[in-house]
């Protein structure tokens, strides 16, 4: 059934009339304030190095692994240990069970276990009435078999479950280096990661933490030695895998289960890289999944410039020179990239701060952005120019641009899997295919630098975007929620790429987004839009989604229909009185199949401002 038939008649309004024109003339009157006061909350948030940065939340599993890795290598002091105790419990249901992301309507079994494990390791017994319920809620939901294989080996070393257990992995792929190369054309970097991390870390769990004896099993001695090499290898300079505490705990784990010992400089720097990754707030001890200071700065960067901010400001030129720093200077890794010959592997950014081995393509395109529209130095524009090579050299066959990874299997148009091959064989999503919302926001990028639909390369990203259209006119949204999202920023990089807002594919995927429209002006879509069409429809307005969807009726020439001013007008109403405003929605995408989904507090400070300032400009 087309997600067409969810749009909701009710919502759609008439031309506007005398009295509509009263409500525009005050909503106009009342915007100027509105922009003010939202611009100069960016500003205060600015830290003294020049950057912006986020408070990003998804699940306790983050705390609760950080909590058993560090336990597991004897790590933990006594401020962390009472600090992981109290948010763990604080962030408990009344079912006993935890959420797999922030604010999700029901508990999860993975988040669960971790969290049980977690408190275990901490010292609390099974007696205490939130174990006690914890326990049950466990056992009613399949019991710790039923967990994920990757959530099982942080099991195995709380001794929840028996390390014998385990899935075996075998490590010794790692003694064959083309071997990664062959499979990062059919799996994502992160998959990638996972598989190099997984293999030795379940191995060395399950021989009880015994390396192999180097005469009587030399193959499976030189695969432990090969495996510790790689893992060292694609840790970044600041302790790090991959920027995120997901990577960097497992990471961590197989390095000591293997029998890495704490002195070495890799398990040394990845205890000090989850130590930047925790917060001591009044619930207790929080592990945040990342940072992102990079996409934050290029982000905030674009809107104040578009909010008239002057370019020679301090606040600009910080931002710019911090930026220029945050450069990925390292190749990134072959089989991460997968480039084809010639491309460049240096250039990009990564999304946070000090992530040199994992550039991305959306926030290369962010920060490219946010360079060309700040002052010149003879430093941002040698950036500049490595960055536009690196990102054009990342454009896949298919015209699209995907997150990390180039040339991978292509997608079907509104769908998470790429094939149906790949659906069967593995978790959706491990893959890291082309997607229409983030080509769409790279198409803004180069559309800024002059490139249009004259160009080759534009005009086949164009394409690309327009095969992956769904029926009824929508796009599916990969890094944000997810149609809503996709189609806006789908419909941005159409506008920037010099495309008729009349062509008829355009035009059906406005009427679709308006369609959409709650009946308070604004936008919200579940994350369950990802599991099933039907939940695409009717959902609590939130002022991320309707920050994305106003600036995109706005770029498409609809900024003095109906549909603008209605999302304006909720917009101004809900502003906070700090000038930003607040969503209960997770907005951002990790996995959805896993269903990794995050909050970032200044995500719903600058997309509805930028809705806001994009109506503005157009309406003059």
């Amino acid at each position: 059934m087309s997600r067409a038939n969810a749009a909701r008649s009710k919502n759609l309004q008439p031309e506007r009339s005398s009295t509509g024109d009263e409500m525009v003339g005050t909503t106009l009157s009342r915007l100027e304030g509105v922009l003010d006061k939202a611009k100069a909350n960016l500003l205060s948030r600015q830290t003294p190095n020049g950057d912006w940065e986020a408070h990003n939340r998804m699940s306790v599993s983050d705390t609760a692994r950080t909590i058993l890795v560090e336990h597991y290598a004897k790590d933990l002091d006594g401020k962390e240990r009472q600090g992981g105790e109290d948010f763990l419990l604080n962030r408990q249901r009344a079912d006993g069970s935890w959420t797999e992301f922030d604010n999700a309507s029901e508990g999860g079994l993975d988040a669960t276990c971790l969290a049980y494990a977690g408190l275990k390791v901490l010292g609390v017994e099974d007696a205490h009435p939130k174990m006690t319920k914890a326990l049950k809620y466990i056992e009613l939901s399949g019991g710790f078999k039923k967990a994920r294989v990757d959530v099982k080996p942080f099991l195995a070393m709380a001794e929840v479950i028996d390390a014998k257990e385990l899935m075996p992995l075998p490590t010794f792929a790692s003694l064959f280096p083309k071997m990664n190369r062959f499979t990062s054309k059919y799996f994502a970097s992160w998959a990638s990661l996972g598989g190099i991390q997984l293999a030795p870390l379940t191995t060395a769990l399950k021989r009880g933490g015994e390396a192999p004896h180097p005469v009587w099993n030399p193959i499976s001695f030189r695969s432990y030695k090969a495996s510790e090499k790689k893992l060292k290898e694609l840790q970044n300079p600041e302790g790090d895998w991959y920027g995120t505490s997901v990577t960097t705990t497992f990471g961590l784990a197989a390095l000591t289960a293997m029998g890495v010992p704490k002195s070495d400089p890799s398990v040394q720097k990845g205890l000090q890289a989850l130590d930047r990754l925790k917060l001591f707030t009044a619930e207790g001890m929080e592990v945040v999944p990342f940072t992102s200071e990079v996409w934050d700065t290029a982000t905030v960067t674009e809107t104040l410039t578009d909010l008239g901010q002057d370019t020679r400001s301090a606040a600009i030129t910080r931002a710019r020179d911090y930026l220029v720093g945050q450069q990925a200077q390292l190749p990134t890794p072959l089989e991460w990239q997968n480039p084809d010959k010639g491309d460049p592997r240096v250039g990009g950014w990564g999304f946070e701060e000090g992530n040199q081995l994992a550039p991305d393509c959306d926030t290369t395109g962010a920060t490219l952005t946010a360079l060309r529209r700040a002052p010149k130095t003879p430093e941002s524009e040698a950036a500049i120019k490595k960055g536009l090579d690196w990102l054009w050299g990342m454009q896949n066959k298919d015209g699209g641009w995907s997150a990390w990874s180039q040339n991978q299997p292509s997608k079907k148009p509104g769908a998470m899997e790429p094939n149906a091959l790949l659906k069967k064989v593995m978790p959706a999503l491990m893959t890291d295919p082309s997607t229409e919302g983030l080509t769409g926001r790279i198409l803004e990028c180069v559309g800024g630098y002059g490139f249009d639909v004259s160009n080759p390369q534009v005009a086949k990203a164009v394409e690309f975007i327009k095969s992956q259209q769904t029926e009824d006119g929508s796009w599916w949204g990969r890094w944000a929620v997810n149609y809503t999202a996709g189609t806006s920023f789908a419909l941005g990089g159409l506008m920037a790429a010099g495309v008729s807002p009349e062509e008829p594919y355009v035009a059906k995927a406005l009427n679709w987004l308006e369609q959409q429209q709650n009946s308070d002006g604004g936008w919200g879509e579940s994350e369950e839009s990802y599991f099933n069409d039907k939940a695409v429809g009717p959902a609590k307005s939130g002022a991320m989604l309707t920050g994305v969807a106003l600036r995109a009726l706005a770029m498409s020439g609809r900024a003095d229909g109906e549909s603008a001013h209605r999302a304006a007008k909720y917009l101004i109403e809900n502003q906070d009185p700090d000038g930003g405003w607040t969503d209960e929605a997770c907005m951002g995408v990790g996995m959805p199949s896993l269903k990794q989904f995050y909050s970032n507090d200044l995500f719903t400070d600058y997309y509805p401002l930028r809705g806001l300032e994009a109506y503005h400009r157009k309406l003059g």
